[in-house]
């Protein structure tokens, strides 16, 4: 059968099939003509089901097609939509291809459009830098780390955080510190952090007073090798007749002061017991140990009062620490029954203590700086024994806390009242009379060495202000002069102050200085050289001190080998005063002399521009400087064994150098940074605002509870300086403050606005009573006023508007305040009485060294 050709008619299919590729959720449909003809494939870009909120646009994904015989067929692809982006429903898009063959695919994506949600405002977080618990020692310093915060809608919200604290860090206890912030639709967050107030774990040395076990240890090891100088100093004790055993005579009553006083026995009784102490411990002596132990059993077993006038308190100091001294070097002797020490304890816990707190408290309820140095210092000396010896951490704390932090007189940053040229330390009671700066001298001596034995140094706080003090008194009382800054008045002891250091009692001899020698220029390597001809040429060997005041035995007891010498100067500091830099600083044991160097930057080579003898006051005036010069100095010792290492270096900026300058411009964190000058950044209290300013925005303070903090110290190491500011004072000014750089109520320096109708610069270390002033007529409220100061050498001028309008002599200096004022604020006062200030501030400016009556102008024409 011939067969010719055939056609072969194959109907078409619709089948409903998976689709290759893209979502499985997807459907295709074929259209399969011929069965040799592969069908195309649908692959969709994006999801098969989306959902869009209405109102929205929706951007469709699209698809791709392929196809076995055709290839690439995504241009070739038609869509259909049913989408209504304004409704909400559940809407196709259908995706359809054909291939050239005819076989065709559709695929289909599914769209739901939902209503529109009400937006949620977010809360705020906020993050805490640093722990939320923190601990902090008793009378320790709390540092605010701050925090951030950040929000959904509003980004960063860090600037707006309130910070709110109830921290004391001079009462133990437990505190919150509050940060809240609030977005700008009105949600907030609260984050809080816990600060413990604990008072510090501290495990005592024993016996640690006076004298430590390795005191007494050296002591009997040169007996023992015969040294020559400690033999002497031991046949003093061992042949003066208070070494001579005998009975106690105790009394029922102490009285100093006033009628019928009987304190002459008491300072006899204590010499007895103190000797035989001494005499037990170094020689092991039983028959002394004994009778040291009669007399602190009988004493404490007998006395229940001290009384008298104000002298009492004398009394309770003077012979508090002495009893607990001796009870500490007798607390490891056998003899000494468990019920006889806790008979001594309650002594010194139930009489002597009381008085030492009151006294330091209340000052026998007279202005605090009425009483002089030693009367604090007898007291501290009293409470500090007495916490050792009786184990109270407590105790030895409160005296420790008041040395670096009260305000009596007798506190470090108030004992030494100016600090002049070449370390000479003018002791608080210099003008009073000799007797009792040599008192002071036996005094802080003890008080530092008790300390230095339970591991807290105080000979070398403020640049070794103890030392300078010791030195000022010995050079006085070996009959040279020394200069004199005026004192006073105080409240109530010298009327109208003292102008000159005082006469009475010159040549004054005590048993005070082997310790302080010894420690500074035999443990320390520090020259003492006045300190050091006092000793050899008045009071070696040391004996007890005849009116009972210090405990004696000092060349027996504080002798050290001598220090090799070599070692390089320290403390070099220098004061900006008009166009000169006085530098002084501390010399070495065993110099000649010293080599004072300079150059014109910290690296470059250095130039001696003085050699000055170690026998003379260590202190030089540069005045070969240019005003907007650089100059760096450092000191080199020369001895029997050459040039020593140098000093520290220091730099000096000579004329006007901008320390600190805060625009008020914006806040960040509570706080504000200067722009210029050292990094100082400034923190905010209460809640102030940033309104428009004389220069940009200024801080508006509202009289209430906001304040301005600036860093500790912003102002301790200037002697010459300036401060210019823009202030604009609303409501009642008087006594309120545009700042007050200071610790307390005793010192500070501080400028008024109203200070009983003037506009005041004031500066003090003895309160109110004590001022140092410039005046002028009090600042207008309602308008910008631009205040500057400027203090050079001893003269100070106040600037209002540009214009000079008071000058006056000013012969204090920030840096004679103390180590480093604590409490540095704007628009507050030292006195907690007086009113915040009301009013903005701005362009507010620290510079060191005294700014021109041109540079003046010129700020004020801003």
């Amino acid at each position: 059968m011939n067969i010719g050709s055939v056609r072969c008619l194959v109907p078409v299919l619709s089948l409903a099939l998976s689709a290759c590729g893209g979502s499985s959720d997807s459907e295709q449909t074929f259209n399969i003509e011929a069965a040799n003809n592969q069908p195309p494939s649908i692959i969709l870009s994006g999801g098969a089901r989306e959902q869009i909120t209405a109102g929205s646009t929706y951007t469709d994904p699209g698809a791709s097609a392929s196809d076995a015989e055709d290839g690439d067929l995504s241009g070739s692809i038609q869509t259909q939509s049913t989408l209504d982006t304004s409704t909400a429903g559940t809407y196709t898009i259908t995706y359809t291809v054909t291939d050239s063959g005819g076989a065709r695919v559709s695929v289909m994506r599914t769209v739901e459009v939902v209503a529109t949600a009400e937006p949620q405002n977010s809360e705020p977080q906020i993050l805490l830098s640093g722990s939320d618990q923190v601990q902090v020692p008793l009378g320790g310093t709390y540092e605010e780390a701050g925090a951030s915060a950040t929000d959904a809608e509003d980004g960063d919200l860090t600037d707006r955080i309130e910070i709110s604290s109830t921290v004391d860090v001079n009462t133990l206890g437990s505190y919150e510190v509050t940060y809240s912030v609030t977005d700008t639709q009105g949600a907030s967050a609260t984050v809080t952090r816990t600060v413990e107030v604990f008072q510090p774990v501290r495990t005592f040395v024993h016996p640690g007073l006076l004298h430590s076990e390795a005191d007494f240890e050296r002591i009997r090891n040169k007996i023992a090798e015969e040294d020559e100088t400690w033999v002497n100093a031991w046949n003093t004790l061992a042949g003066d007749s208070a070494s001579d055993l005998r009975n106690p005579n105790p009394l029922t009553e102490l009285r100093r002061g006033g009628d019928g006083q009987n304190f002459g026995r008491l300072i006899t009784e204590l010499r007895f017991a103190y000797a035989y102490a001494l005499y037990w411990k170094i020689s092991g002596d039983p028959a002394y140990g004994d009778t040291a132990v009669k007399f602190l059993n009988a004493w404490s077993s007998t006395l229940q009062k001290i009384s008298g006038n104000a002298d009492r308190y004398l009394a309770s100091g003077l012979y508090g620490y002495h009893w607990a001294n001796i009870a500490e070097i007798m607390r490891t002797y056998d003899g000494w029954e468990e019920e006889g020490r806790e008979q001594a304890k309650s002594m010194l816990l139930d009489i002597f203590l009381p008085m030492n707190q009151s006294f330091l408290v209340k000052h026998n309820d007279a202005c605090i700086s009425n009483y002089w140095a030693n009367w604090d210092l007898a007291n501290l000396a009293s409470m500090m024994a007495i916490g050792v010896f009786t184990d109270r951490p407590d105790i030895y704390e409160q005296a420790l806390n008041y040395m670096y932090r009260g305000r009596g007189n007798g506190a470090l940053d108030n004992l030494m009242y100016f600090r002049h040229p070449g370390n000479m330390g003018q002791y608080q009671e210099s003008g009073r009379d000799q007797g009792h700066t040599t008192l002071g001298v036996a005094l802080y001596g003890t008080i530092a060495k008790m300390a230095w034995n339970q591991g807290d140094d105080l000979f070398a706080y403020n640049n070794h202000a103890l030392l300078a003090t010791s030195e000022y008194i010995a050079r006085y009382n070996l009959f040279e002069e020394v200069p004199f800054t005026f004192y006073g008045p105080n409240c109530g002891s010298s009327r109208y102050g003292q102008s000159a250091v005082s006469e009475i009692a010159r040549g004054s001899i005590r048993p005070a200085w082997e310790l302080i020698y010894n420690h500074y220029q035999n443990k320390l390597g520090i020259a003492a050289p006045w300190t050091e001809r006092m000793l050899e040429e008045k009071t070696r060997f040391e004996r007890y001190d005849n009116g009972g005041d210090g405990m004696g035995w000092g060349s027996l007891t504080e002798i050290l080998d001598p220090i090799d010498p070599g070692g390089a100067p320290r403390g070099l500091y220098a004061e900006l005063r008009g166009e000169s830099v006085v530098l002084s600083w501390w010399g070495a044991a065993g110099a000649d002399n010293y080599l004072l160097q300079r150059a014109d930057s910290a690296g470059a080579t250095y130039t001696t521009i003085a050699t000055v003898g170690a026998s003379e006051l260590l202190t030089y005036t540069d005045t070969n400087v240019q005003r907007g010069e650089n100059y760096y100095y450092r000191v080199l010792a020369v001895s029997e064994v050459g040039e020593s290492a140098p000093s520290n270096i220091i730099g000096v900026d000579v004329g006007p150098k901008l320390l600190a300058h805060y625009t008020f411009d914006e806040a960040e964190a509570g706080q504000v940074s200067s722009i210029a000058g050292e990094a100082s950044t400034a923190t905010l209290h209460g809640e102030p605002e940033f309104i428009s300013g004389k220069v940009g925005n200024a801080i508006a303070l509202d009289g209430t509870d906001d304040y301005v903090e600036l860093p500790e110290g912003i102002v301790s190491k200037l002697a010459d300086f300036s401060i210019a500011s823009w202030t604009y004072l609303d409501g009642d000014t008087n006594l309120t403050r545009l700042f007050d750089f200071g610790d307390d109520d005793q010192r500070y320096m501080t400028f008024g606005p109203d200070i009983r109708d003037q506009s005041c610069l004031l500066i003090t270390k003895v309160s109110y009573h004590a001022h140092r002033r410039v005046c002028a007529a009090s600042l207008p409220s309602g308008q910008w006023v631009h205040v500057a100061i400027t203090l050079k050498g001893n003269t100070g001028i106040l600037y209002l508007d540009g214009e000079e309008a008071a000058r006056n002599e000013i012969d204090m200096t920030p840096m004679q305040l103390g180590a480093s004022t604590k409490q540095n604020w704007l628009g507050r006062s030292q006195y907690s009485n007086d009113p915040l200030l009301t009013g903005r501030i701005d362009e507010f400016r620290i510079y060191s060294g005294a700014l021109s009556a041109e540079e003046v102008a010129a700020l004020a024409a801003e």
